[in-house]
């Protein structure tokens, strides 16, 4: 990516193979949330605190993420990967088909933006696109946690983009990774066989305003208690197990819930 401008290159550690325990959050100290690289989620947490500016490069064996940040958020991501293009994202999701987005790529190919072609065509409305683009960058940034990249470098400028009106928060993207991580199964067995209590964390209320969260998300929390053991959820979910093991995963890892040895002081969020 060719950025113009002044810019400073900052190099970041290589990200080591072996997934680490992080010391950042009580669903890490836990050793839950192997689902993601402990490097790459530190680095993103520390250009989020710090605010920063500029392109973060995650250069792995076959494939390469840029992630734009802004002011600590990501305002816009690329990928050397076919699959994570924006028309390709667009009908994993059943957004469009496969017929769709060749006949779109044709007229793409002549200068237009693809969701502004997809719009021409009637597929999509206009106010959709933020939409569609906020979802490509999650998958992006997400996939920049699940596979870990062998390199990172920060490049710091003030000449970036953004393609959505709102920059995507570094929460939001920790909760998509629990929503993504193909791990699932193994965590699925952890809460299953857990006696601990979820509880929701003195920060929580502060965290469900920032964090997007899906309705299924917000049901789950409206059934922790703080006195039933974690498989107890699992009973009182209406939800399949994968959905509930996600859900709780993506609450713990972004620090709305919290697992104690008994439910003492424990908050709980009434349905």
């Amino acid at each position: 990516m060719e950025v113009q401008g002044p810019q400073r290159l900052v190099r970041l550690p290589c990200v080591p193979a072996p997934q680490l325990r992080c010391e950042t959050s009580n669903a890490f100290r836990l050793g839950l949330c192997e689902f993601v690289n402990i490097q790459v989620l530190q680095t993103l947490q520390q250009l989020s605190r710090e605010r920063r500016t500029g392109i973060l490069t995650c250069q792995g064996a076959s494939v390469t993420r840029h992630l734009v940040f802004k002011k600590g958020s990501v305002s816009s991501a690329r990928s050397s990967s076919d699959d994570e293009r924006l028309g390709e994202v667009m009908v994993r999701q059943g957004s469009i088909t496969a017929q769709h987005l060749q006949d779109a790529t044709l007229f793409a190919k002549k200068g237009k933006r693809l969701g502004e072609v997809l719009v021409d065509l009637n597929i999509i409305q206009s106010e959709e696109i933020d939409d569609y683009v906020r979802m490509q960058i999650l998958e992006v940034a997400s996939n920049v946690m699940i596979h870990p990249p062998k390199k990172l470098a920060f490049t710091k400028t003030q000449d970036t983009i953004q393609v959505v009106s709102e920059p995507v928060a570094i929460l939001d993207i920790i909760m998509e990774a629990a929503r993504r991580t193909p791990k699932i199964d193994e965590h699925m067995k952890t809460f299953m066989a857990d006696d601990r209590h979820l509880s929701l964390t003195k920060d929580s209320l502060v965290l469900m305003e920032r964090v997007k969260m899906k309705p299924h998300e917000v049901f789950i929390l409206s059934r922790i208690s703080g006195t039933e053991p974690t498989r107890s959820v699992f009973a009182l979910s209406p939800l399949s197990e994968e959905q509930t093991a996600r859900a709780v995963l993506g609450h713990l890892s972004v620090g709305i819930l919290e697992l104690r040895e008994n439910s003492a002081h424990g908050l709980a969020l009434k349905a």
